[in-house]
Order: C-alpha cells, then sequence, then structure tokens
C-alpha cells in the first residue's frame, strides 16, 4: 500500500455493521481528500450507506476544527500502517474527541516513555467493536478523550514549549534529561510548529 492509504474501505464497511444491530441515528462525516474519493464514492453506494454520509470538501484546517466539535468520535488511519502522530489526530485530541486508529505500541517502546489513551483498530472487525464500544459506552468513551486532551497539552504543547525554551537559553541539561520523552521525539521530526499554532490560534 502507498503511504496515502488510509483504509477507507474498512471505515465504509465497519460503519455499514454499526448501522444494522444498533438503528443508530448516525452519520459519517468525510472529506473530498486524497487519491482515492471516486473509489471512495462508489464503494459507499454499493454498501447502500450514502444516506448516512456528509461529504465535505477540501477544508481549511480551522473550520475542521470546529466542525470536530460536533462529531462524537475521531477516526484516523485503519490499516498497515502503524502512527503515533499526525494532523487529524491531534486535532480529535484537542477537541476532546476519543480517536480510533492504528497504533502498534510495540514500536514505540524505549522511544517514547508515555502514550496517550486511543482506541486501537487495525481492521474492519476491530473497528466495529471500537466503534461499538464508544457507542454503548459513552462515560468511557468521554473519559478517554478526556485524558487524552489532558496528555497533548502536556506532551505535544507544554513540554516542546519548555525544549525550546532551553534551548534557546543554552540550558542543554534539561533536553538531555528528556531522551525517551514523546516531546523530544516530537522536536525530532520538527512537527513544533503545528502544535504551537494549535496552542496560540
Amino acid at each position: 500500500y502507498p503511504w496515502s492509504y488510509k483504509g477507507a474501505e474498512h471505515v465504509f464497511g465497519a460503519f455499514k455493521k454499526l448501522l444494522g444491530p444498533t438503528k443508530a441515528k448516525v452519520c459519517l462525516v468525510v472529506f473530498e481528500y486524497g487519491i482515492d474519493v471516486n473509489e471512495s464514492k462508489r464503494l459507499i453506494n454499493e454498501l447502500g450507506i450514502q444516506k448516512n454520509v456528509i461529504w465535505f470538501p477540501i477544508t481549511k484546517r480551522r473550520e475542521i476544527l470546529s466542525m470536530i466539535s460536533f462529531v462524537d468520535i475521531g477516526i484516523g488511519e485503519i490499516g498497515n500502517y502503524s502512527w503515533i502522530s499526525y494532523g487529524a489526530i491531534f486535532e480529535f485530541m484537542c477537541m476532546k474527541r476519543p480517536i480510533i486508529h492504528h497504533r502498534n505500541d510495540a514500536i514505540y517502546k524505549g522511544k517514547v516513555d508515555n502514550l496517550y489513551p486511543m482506541y486501537c483498530a487495525v481492521s474492519e472487525e476491530e473497528l466495529v467493536k471500537a466503534l461499538l464500544d464508544c457507542y454503548s459506552d459513552k462515560n468511557k468513551a468521554n473519559a478517554i478523550a478526556n485524558e487524552a486532551y489532558d496528555w497533548y497539552n502536556k506532551n505535544a504543547i507544554d513540554k516542546p514549549i519548555e525544549i525550546l525554551t532551553s534551548l534557546i537559553q543554552g540550558k542543554r541539561p534539561l533536553i538531555d534529561k528528556i531522551k525517551n520523552s514523546f516531546s523530544k521525539f516530537l522536536l525530532s521530526v520538527q512537527a513544533i510548529v503545528f502544535y504551537i499554532k494549535l496552542k496560540f490560534a
């Protein structure tokens, strides 16, 4: 699979299976982003879930954040690749929404000292289970979202800013002490600017 692969077919298949037994009045919000938009629309029609799917054109990230405030669950990438961070994940997190995506924690052992709470799903079946868990136990889902929000503020914003400040002030010992922290991991991939923008937007 190419790096752009997001496992959209798993999302649509799992959503159909959620609609069946629960008869839930829910909708799936998707954006016309990526190379598989037309194929996704074809699959949605084939599955017969088009009435429950809302499409939006490519949208500015600031507007996406406001839209996320109206959703109950955020679904990231489901498939072969494990991701620890990307735009959508932190957008869901900073808006206090529970997250479902693929993350293989063993990959980050020894590199990251703690990871945010989430629902992990690699396949359509695992995604169905995660969706049903969120649907049947909203208190648990909200607790996970709130804990992830606190983690986000501490590890993706406050600590990186503290590290940057220490570097500007020439205090090398601080960054040397946090060899396994997620904050240093973020700095190593030069992603800090995005989080600072979210913090002060």
